[in-house]
């Protein structure tokens, strides 16, 4: 999928990479070693409590972080999206 806007670009607005968008060298593997993935609307990227070894970074469109509260009943902490700059993981 392309973005109107480059990866270079976005990660630019994302406090976590900022020191490292004027170095072509650091930017060039940070795009190396990123992998695009697209989720379906509703689809669970992760559950809380899952080990993890990922950061994801919202290029396109939004996402619902949710908890579960002790009855087993689901409820939204954020809606992020893509105009954001967030990341999570």
């Amino acid at each position: 999928m392309t973005s109107k806007r480059s990866v270079r670009e976005q990660l630019r607005g994302i406090p976590l990479f900022k020191a490292f968008c004027d170095d072509d060298h650091s930017m060039g593997l940070i795009e190396k070693a990123m992998e695009e993935r697209q989720a379906r609307g509703g689809q669970k990227i992760f559950s809380e409590g899952e080990a993890g070894n990922e950061l994801w970074v919202l290029m396109h469109g939004a996402i619902e972080i949710t908890k579960s509260t002790l009855a087993g009943e689901s409820f939204t902490v954020a809606k992020l999206t893509d105009k954001m700059g967030v990341f999570f993981g």
